[in-house]
């Protein structure tokens, strides 16, 4: 998240998101002739979708960092785990166990702790300067 930040204070989001589609284009390809199977058609058209849903997604993640805070926008990301649990829950009937919970407090809780401790120290520079 950091990185992202500094990176798009510097650089378009296109160029951030071609680094970002290069570099995981470059890790993964070396994957391929272990496993690699000839799609189906209906995989292909599943995989473009989904290539373009997460563009438009990072496409809008790089323009967050570029005008908020990662302090602002940590919460956001956590609430990821949230929906994800639902999405999990309402296609696949995926209940989350004890431990999944517990663990998925413990990461939002201090992520919003931190959001507010930074929020709390950013007035108080504010008010002393």
């Amino acid at each position: 998240m950091i990185l992202t930040r500094k990176i798009s204070l510097i650089d378009p989001p296109k160029v951030t998101m071609s680094y970002s589609a290069l570099g995981g284009l470059a890790i993964l390809s070396t994957l391929v002739p272990f496993d690699w199977r000839m799609p189906a058609s209906s995989q292909v058209g599943l995989a473009l979708l989904m290539a373009t849903a997460s563009t438009a997604a990072q496409f809008l993640v790089v323009l967050a960092y570029r005008y908020a805070s990662a302090s602002l926008l940590a919460p956001i990301s956590y609430s990821q785990l949230v929906w994800s649990g639902l999405l999990g829950l309402a296609v696949f009937g995926n209940v989350p166990d004890a431990w999944t919970l517990v663990g998925a407090a413990v990461i939002i809780g201090s992520g919003v702790y931190t959001a507010h401790r930074e929020r709390v120290t950013s007035r108080g520079r504010a008010a002393g300067s």
